[in-house]
């Protein structure tokens, strides 16, 4: 019954989402370009205008990356990625609807491939690594504390959200190598290995060309991958992640000396080291108590509903002993995320990086409840009296109910979750984004904020006071944009 009921919730959550997911979808066609849209891709519109073609649009987006790892910033990736923004494309800008679903697309690819390496543990649970995700990404995207420049903006969440989905499907790379180890010593293992050996140094590679915060942070995941095989003694394995971390590391060194780095870095007010890991850990408690709220408990509860029956068969692929040593690692990243930008100008980060870090907590969390649910499981079959007891309750539960009416109940709750999930933000304050994008829709303010912008055009980029706003939604706040 219970993998009925874990079938059937599967086929919720993705509709669930998908329903979710529209007013979002809804708003994004009338989100428009500006600021540091226009800055980055300048260059690349005169290619177009002057009849360049795609090939010279790449020209000028590679020369523009160029020219801000010289002047600006070391961020070799982005930069190109922020010179071709998709509002280039369209004879009034409608391909920048795109934004959302490029940067929430990485996200939702990311935390999936992440998550499915990761439940490669619990015995069967990897089937269900969609809906998992899906769960997962709904709390991460309607939880945005900024969703305007989480989502919509694409300078601002290409550069953060966009490259954290990159940054977990690095992370889920390196877990699958530790996989395909076990198939090393067959020639179908030994191509796979290696297809993801590549696949993850290119992931390395880019992201380390993205924001200075998730560079730093794949150089530490990959000194822990490494520690990890030399700990296990797999040579093989250990090769790998020195290899791997190796060009995170070349990546980071490159994006941090980069000239543009030290001449942005000449007008920012750098921090202490000291108060910098003081303010890490300030922000790590306050993330507890800001983001441990209603949405993140219903994402525990689907959660156990999907892992539940995985979990009698739990200890064959992994004895789930290094709850405490995983939990203190995922704080130290998440330290790691605040320190960057607090040391280089005293300052833990505008909305977008506050997004990001929103999203690293949730897929954080999610992981370690996951192995708490391991750790749970192998306690529960070390002891064959609590075994049996455990065994013996589910037994009477399923009796006293009739299998539908369990059926049922289960159901209910996740659609009450769900609905949870999509419409309440937690302790941040105010509504979803999704429930914000369906009030601005209705209330007529993005079809309002479209029509100005056609009509404004991109305003005068030399004089701020001039500088079109953003699209926003209620769930960010206003007074940074008007």
């Amino acid at each position: 019954m219970l993998e009925s009921i874990r079938k059937t919730a599967a086929k919720y959550v993705i509709v669930g989402t998908i329903l979710a997911f529209l007013p979002i979808a809804w708003i994004s066609f009338y989100n428009h370009p500006t600021s540091d849209d226009y800055n980055y891709s300048s260059q690349t519109r005169e290619a177009l205008d002057a009849g360049a073609g795609p090939i010279g649009a790449l020209t000028a987006a590679a020369e523009t990356s160029a020219r801000f790892y010289q002047t600006w910033q070391g961020q070799y990736t982005a930069a190109f990625m922020l010179a071709l923004q998709p509002g280039l494309w369209g004879a009034h800008e409608e391909f920048y609807a795109l934004t959302m679903y490029i940067v929430c697309g990485s996200l939702l690819i990311g935390i999936y491939f992440l998550l499915k390496a990761f439940l490669f543990f619990f015995e069967d649970a990897e089937k269900y690594a969609l809906p998992i995700a899906l769960s997962v990404w709904l709390v991460v995207i309607e939880g945005q504390p900024n969703a305007t420049e989480g989502m919509f903006w694409f300078a601002g969440a290409v550069t953060y959200n966009f490259y954290l989905g990159l940054f977990f499907w690095q992370c889920g790379g390196m877990l699958l190598l530790i996989r395909e180890t076990e198939s090393f010593a067959k020639e179908k293992g030994k191509r796979r290995f290696f297809s993801i050996f590549f696949i993850v140094s290119f992931l390395a590679f880019f992201v380390g060309g993205g924001t200075q915060i998730l560079s730093f942070m794949a150089v530490l995941v990959g000194v822990g991958f490494v520690v990890y095989a030399i700990l296990h003694r797999k040579k093989s394995l250990t090769l790998a992640y020195m290899l791997l971390t190796l060009v995170s590391l070349a990546g980071f060194l490159a994006n941090m000396l980069a000239p543009g780095t030290f001449v942005r870095a000449a007008g920012l007010e750098r921090a202490s080291l000291g108060k910098t890991l003081v303010i890490a850990i300030l922000e790590a408690v306050s993330a507890l108590s800001d983001n441990i709220s209603l949405p993140i408990f219903l994402l525990v509860c689907v959660l156990t509903v999907f892992l539940l029956p995985s979990l009698k068969q739990t200890g064959t692929k992994c004895r789930f002993r290094y709850l405490l040593l995983l939990g203190m690692l995922a704080a130290a990243l998440y330290c790691a995320s605040v320190c960057v930008p607090y040391y280089a100008m005293s300052y833990a980060g505008a909305g977008r990086v506050r997004d990001m870090r929103f999203g690293l907590f949730v897929v954080f969390f999610s992981m370690l409840y996951i192995y708490f649910l391991g750790c749970v499981a192998n306690v529960v079959h070390s002891r064959k009296r609590l075994y049996e007891a455990a065994r013996a309750a589910g037994e009477a539960i399923v009796k006293e109910f009739s299998p539908t009416g369990v059926r049922k109940a289960v159901l209910g709750f996740i659609v009450v979750s769900l609905f949870g999930m999509g419409i309440f933000k937690g302790n941040l304050g105010g509504m979803s984004t999704s429930y914000s994008c369906l009030y601005e829709c209705l209330s007529g303010e993005a079809q309002g904020y479209d029509a100005e912008r056609d009509a404004n055009g991109r305003g005068d980029l030399n004089n701020p006071e001039n500088m079109p706003n953003m699209i926003y939604c209620t769930s960010a706040n206003r007074a940074d944009y008007e």
